[in-house]
């Protein structure tokens, strides 16, 4: 935090440039911005008020080109004076400031919750959310979004707003996405306590929250088709398929999905469903879950080749499986010291059939969803 508040502070008292921090309130809580407008003004009051007069509309290095060094000499009093007046004004601001952020709770550039990534706005960035407000494409884009990783319309049980943040409570907060995918959808950050969400949206947020809406009673009408969600099959961290180091798997050729870093030696069901093939290496595992979708769990990059070494299968074709069923257990360490990666496919082999395979990447557990198919 300092690395970036220092040099934007440096900047603006030595060249007067205050564009950072004025639209970073702008953006985060426009009421700070008014409130340092109103105590800005009382400031110049003041100041004339004392006979301070002059061109003071930059940092010290215009103050010193333009009145100190030329006008010193004859003025002395009256920049002493500037300076009194300023120096009681930064301590005006500090307090009033300060108490002002706790009472309400503002998260200003350091204060953001769960380790949100600290950043200042400028006018472009402001220009562009203006411009977004206008776009209802864009809104309907973000509102889409946001309900996707609020885990749908059946999970949200009331939504408001305030100058920037989406408030919302949710049925279920563990269908609620991490961070990085509100980010990804273009909110600045998210802010959860028990099951009450803050999605932080920016000076847009009224104009997202009304498509939210929208897409609410559309949803609840049941005009929107049913996301199925598939969990984690492994423990371990999902990343997306494309990332995955075989062409195959990460061109899509063989199907959509997520591929899954494993930290685990079993894989377990993740859905109700019924076994359609298990391969004689032993390496992967073919099933059709009770909603219909056919997924296929491939252990590891061209393990095939070790014919079956280092696996053990649990189950065989035509069983029918519940969530958390044991189906291959694999010996991690002994195939990464064959020289294999043990890198997970998770593919949807029947995806022709949806509209859409949405990856959910991040830290999962056996009770985290790993993708949605819609």
């Amino acid at each position: 935090m300092a690395g970036l508040l220092i040099p934007i502070t440096l900047t603006a008292v030595v060249a007067g440039v205050t564009e950072p921090l004025e639209f970073t309130f702008l953006f985060i809580c426009p009421p700070l911005f008014l409130l340092h407008s109103i105590l800005a003004g009382v400031m110049d009051m003041v100041t004339y008020m004392v006979g301070v007069v002059g061109n003071f509309a930059g940092g010290l290095i215009e103050f010193a080109a333009i009145n100190w060094i030329p006008l010193g000499g004859t003025y002395a009093g009256t920049y002493v004076k500037q300076i009194i007046v300023g120096l009681v004004f930064i301590a005006i601001y500090y307090f009033v400031f300060k108490t002002v952020i706790l009472k309400f709770d503002i998260k200003t550039p350091g204060r953001e919750d769960n380790d949100e990534e600290v950043k200042f706005f400028s006018k472009a960035d402001y220009k562009d959310k203006k411009g977004s407000a206008k776009g209802g494409d864009v809104c309907a884009r973000k509102a889409s979004d946001f309900l996707d990783a609020l885990g749908g319309a059946e999970n949200i049980t009331d939504v408001t707003n305030c100058a920037t943040r989406l408030r919302l409570t949710v049925a279920d907060i563990s269908l609620v996405q991490d961070t990085s995918a509100f980010k990804a959808a273009g909110a600045h950050g998210l802010v959860t306590k028990g099951n009450a969400v803050q999605v932080i949206v920016g000076m847009d947020v009224e104009n997202v929250r009304s498509e939210f809406e929208a897409l609410l009673t559309k949803g609840r009408n049941g005009e929107q088709k049913a996301k199925i969600r598939i969990g984690s099959p492994v423990e371990g961290n999902v990343i997306p398929l494309e990332e995955m180091k075989d062409e195959g798997f990460a061109s899509g050729s063989m199907g959509p999905g997520v591929a899954i870093i494993p930290e685990a030696d079993t894989i377990y069901a993740p859905e109700d469903a019924e076994i359609a093939m298990v391969f004689d290496t032993k390496h992967a595992v073919g099933f059709t879950t009770k909603d219909g979708v056919e997924i296929l769990i491939h252990i590891g990059i061209d393990t095939v080749e070790l014919n079956g070494e280092g696996f053990v299968t649990h189950v065989h074709a035509g069983d029918q499986v519940k969530k958390g069923d044991k189906l291959v257990t694999f010996d991690r360490k002994a195939i990464a010291e064959k020289g294999y990666d043990t890198t997970i496919a998770v593919l949807v082999t029947n995806a022709d059939q949806y509209e859409k395979i949405l990856a959910i990447p991040g830290k999962a557990g056996l009770k985290d969803v790993c993708m949605e198919v819609q």
